[in-house]
């Protein structure tokens, strides 16, 4: 059977994932690129009688080395290990997107240019000639609609026909001006003649200051261009940079055409954008929203989690009855069926729940709205507003979202955003407040669980902030249009997001569940509580209670399972009262999340940093855990 390898590459919000979506669904798997952290979803299918592998790359807007993101996509196409590359324009803003697309021209690779959200161009009176624009880039160029499957088979009758264009999609060149042109003719004579990409798009990224190609030059660039060409472009990068806008603006006025020029109405979106971007209560509504999917998800996932859980105590006591066991066969898979138990029907609820929620927010656009309101607030504690867009990250998970600190300008900026993360519920610690302390304290203490969180994260960035000054920048913050969700993409997002806790957290609940049980029964487990002893009656719990905080810094997901291990029933209340149940699921979210986290940090800032996190982060939250402990039994609450 032919294989097919297929490149998505385009800019943020331009339709990948939702095409990557349309072709695969949940045949998508999420990994790491070699040797980074920046996810690339890959996908496998059959089309057109052949095998398909689909990779959507992150999204970029120029081929350069500016972020990892624009690392990892151009090394995957100056890799030319595939046949084709489907460069994705958002039909709304084509001068703006045809910047990535002539630079992709320029590399001479075998291209097909869909247009996303063509209905919406039209909708504002933009007209595209799609024969015209096909004819000016030199490549193939098709309307797709992911949403409605509009495109799609042509989209698959140019990927069956891959190897043709091969060879009939030749380089564009666009012609800069004299003394660029002398420049490239110089350094494209001395670059090696053995290389995977055009080598006179090599030359200009040379001349653009890419790294990777100047170290193949014998001279450095300073060196090899001549005094006039210095002269007349002391910024080159820039000089190249204004040709290519000029060439799609050139582009646009040929292919496009406005059907009218009288002032249009205000549309809905701009009239909801008035109020959610209003800045004196913009970020009262936005909240408000974010509190009424909180309240959905504790009905929703607790009503759930009542289900699940009764069936699988049920099919534990079952299991137990009919295979007739006792002693350590039947603790252990007793315990080990109370851990997937909880995994599945207590976290598991819960997180899926959220991941529906965020890919709602972000297919319909609102996510971006929700950031830029919440920026404001970052400023009076000194923190930039791209910062808000790791920690609105950090609601899902706090390792993409260590990675996502990247868009702040510096390290100190970097450090100060992710010291927030240890207060800042993830996914996983949300778990924890709805079916833990919501589901056996009450919703009360589960509101103030979050509350207080939030407040300790924040506040513990403001006191790291005494050592680290960080300046203010301004925040520039791209705002999709609202765009009516999907609900088969909007599953299918959810789904790949979960794979990892599906395939990974739930055999590491189970694990736990032996793991313990085998402790117990060789008498280990009172040998490692009894130094614990200090800190549950600092806490106020029992000291068996503290160690199921600890064994969850190995995943966060792992802490309620491993509570009703030890405890041996999901029935906690006859063990825990209401307030040491809100105790725990505090001193369960005030601190740096995980191990995994914490490995993160230690990637992205060294050892030090990550030690500082991890180990002040514990401390911090043991202290504010204890103190609001002792002043609850004070006060006698």
């Amino acid at each position: 059977m032919e294989r097919v390898k297929v490149l998505l590459v385009g800019q943020p919000n331009s339709g990948k994932s939702s095409l990557l979506n349309s072709l695969a669904g949940a045949k998508a798997i999420v990994s790491n690129y070699p040797g980074t952290t920046v996810e690339v979803t890959k996908a496998h299918i059959l089309l057109e009688r052949m095998e398909v592998e689909i990779i959507d790359t992150p999204g970029i807007y120029s081929l350069s080395d500016a972020t990892l993101e624009e690392k990892v996509t151009k090394d995957h196409i100056l890799e030319r290990d595939y046949d084709l590359v489907v460069n994705l324009v958002d039909a709304t803003s084509l001068e703006r997107g045809f910047y990535l697309t002539l630079q992709l021209r320029e590399t001479g690779i075998p291209l097909v240019v869909a247009l996303n959200f063509v209905e919406d161009a039209r909708r504002k009176g933009v007209i595209i000639d799609i024969n015209k624009l096909s004819d000016a880039l030199g490549a193939p160029v098709i309307t797709i609609n992911p949403i409605t499957g509009h495109g799609l088979k042509a989209l698959s009758s140019i990927i069956s026909e891959a190897d043709k264009l091969q060879t009939s999609i030749k380089p564009l060149v666009i012609q800069y001006d004299d003394h660029i042109e002398e420049a490239l003719k110089e350094i494209y004579s001395k670059l090696p003649a053995t290389m995977k990409v055009y080598q006179r798009f090599a030359a200009l990224r040379a001349l653009e200051g890419d790294e990777e190609f100047n170290s193949l030059l014998p001279d450095s660039i300073d060196n090899l261009l001549s005094e006039e060409v210095k002269q007349y472009h002391p910024d080159l990068s820039g000089d190249i940079m204004l040709t290519r806008y000029g060439c799609a603006s050139s582009f646009c006025k040929q292919c496009v055409k406005l059907t009218s020029t009288r002032e249009l109405k205000e549309s809905f979106s701009e009239k909801l954008d008035r109020v959610l971007m209003n800045q004196h209560y913009g970020w009262i509504i936005c909240l408000s929203t974010l509190i009424a999917i909180f309240y959905i998800m504790l009905v929703l996932g607790g009503f759930l989690q009542d289900i699940s859980v009764e069936a699988a105590e049920a099919m534990i006591t079952w299991m137990i009855k009919s295979w007739s066991l006792t002693g350590v066969t039947a603790d252990v898979l007793g315990n080990a069926l109370i851990g997937a138990a909880s995994g599945i029907g207590i976290a598991l609820s819960y997180v899926l729940i959220f991941y529906i929620f965020l890919s709602l927010l972000e297919d319909t656009g609102l996510l971006s709205r929700i950031v830029l309101s919440f920026s404001r607030f970052l400023a009076k504690l000194d923190l930039p507003g791209n910062a808000v867009v790791p920690m609105m990250l950090n609601f899902g998970c706090t390792v993409p979202a260590i990675t996502a600190t990247r868009i702040l300008r510096n390290r100190t900026e970097r450090l100060r955003a992710t010291a927030t993360f240890v207060g800042i519920p993830c996914s996983s610690r949300t778990a924890i407040i709805m079916g833990l302390v919501a589901s056996y304290a009450g919703v009360n203490y589960a509101i103030a669980t979050y509350f207080i969180a939030i407040v300790s994260g924040l506040l513990f960035s403001k006191i790291s902030g005494l050592f680290m000054k960080v300046e203010p920048s301004p925040f520039l913050l791209e705002l999709p249009p609202y765009r009516k969700p999907l609900l088969h993409n909007v599953a299918v997002k959810s789904w790949i997001r979960m794979q990892d806790f599906v395939k990974v957290v739930i055999p590491l609940l189970i694990f736990g569940g032996v793991v313990y049980s085998l402790m117990e029964y060789i008498g280990l487990v009172d040998f490692l509580i009894q130094p614990l002893t200090p800190l549950s009656l600092w806490l106020g719990l029992p000291p068996e209670a503290v160690l199921p905080l600890i064994y969850g810094y190995l995943q966060k997901d792992l802490t309620i399972s491993m509570l009703f291990t030890v405890l041996g029933t999901t029935d906690i209340r006859s063990y825990l009262s209401s307030t040491q149940i809100f105790i725990f699921g505090l001193q369960a979210s005030i601190q740096f999340p995980c191990i995994i986290a914490s490995s993160m940090a230690w990637k992205e800032f060294g050892w030090k940093a990550a030690v500082y996190l991890t180990i002040s982060g514990l401390l911090y939250g043991i202290l504010i855990t204890g103190l609001i402990s002792k002043g609850i039994t004070v006060l006698g609450l």
